[in-house]
């Protein structure tokens, strides 16, 4: 769906098992002459741990240090990113570049959406062409995280120290 030319923020999906990590693309289209955006993410907290942005656009100097310029985790499972051209001009992006990459520990078995939000921060943005931009006219395609325990069959935390105690018999 969505307004054709339009801006979008596209969050991909992703599938693994408990214990590993995995880096989750959030691309774009229609990225022309952009002079600012922001938004919130979000995600099931208990399934899906963040551990580190990836990848970051280098086209636009994105900074991938949570907590600094671009990004700010706020609580767990949820991420604002911001980000202004400090020339004013606008920047462009190819259609389905990488804006950045979501790298997470998958805690649990289960289903999470990662989805784009207005928690706390309205999805805005600003291009030289269009002017300003809302959640109306702004293309979001969220994404969905599937974790699965593996197929050891056993149970237990994967990775855990584990002891197995024998039987013994004998006479004295």
């Amino acid at each position: 769906g969505g307004t054709p030319g339009a801006l979008g923020f596209n969050v991909g999906n992703l599938s693994g098992e408990v214990g590993t990590e995995v880096c989750l693309p959030v691309t774009v289209a229609n990225f022309d002459s952009v002079i600012f955006y922001q938004y919130t993410m979000e995600w099931d907290a208990s399934i899906l741990e963040l551990v580190r942005l990836d990848n970051c656009n280098s086209d636009i100097a994105l900074n991938c240090v949570l907590g600094q310029t671009n990004f700010n985790v706020t609580s767990p499972g949820v991420l604002r990113t911001s980000w202004t051209d400090p020339s004013t001009l606008g920047k462009d992006i190819a259609d389905d570049a990488v804006l950045f990459e979501m790298c997470f520990d998958l805690k649990a078995a289960g289903t999470s959406n990662i989805s784009i939000t207005e928690s706390g921060l309205t999805i805005e943005a600003e291009t030289q062409a269009l002017g300003a931009l809302d959640a109306s006219t702004i293309n979001i395609t969220n994404g969905t995280a599937t974790v699965t325990t593996g197929g050891d069959g056993g149970g237990g935390t994967p990775g855990a120290l584990g002891f197995n105690v024998g039987n013994l018999s004998g006479e004295v």
